[in-house]
């Protein structure tokens, strides 16, 4: 899934916020209880779905780090159940 995932979004066949959107329905399916993962995001991404997302798998968020990049913003994520 891993490798198929990541070159689906180089190869532009399919958008990164699905591709995020497949990782929040899927991770929780990896979380001990009480546990956390991280991902990065991208501000050429729409950030209100991503809050949508978020909000209804019912994961607490917080950016734990951002880097600018000329035109972009990369967030790292931090979620948990």
């Amino acid at each position: 899934l891993k490798r198929y995932c990541c070159r689906s979004v180089f190869l532009g066949q399919e958008d990164t916020l699905e591709l995020i959107k497949r990782f929040i329905i899927n991770v929780k399916n990896f979380l001990k209880e009480n546990g956390g993962a991280y991902f990065i995001f991208s501000s050429l991404s729409n950030r209100e779905k991503l809050s949508n997302y978020l909000k209804n798998y019912n994961f607490k968020s917080k950016i734990v780090s951002s880097k600018k990049y000329d035109d972009e913003i990369i967030d790292v994520y931090f979620i948990s159940n």
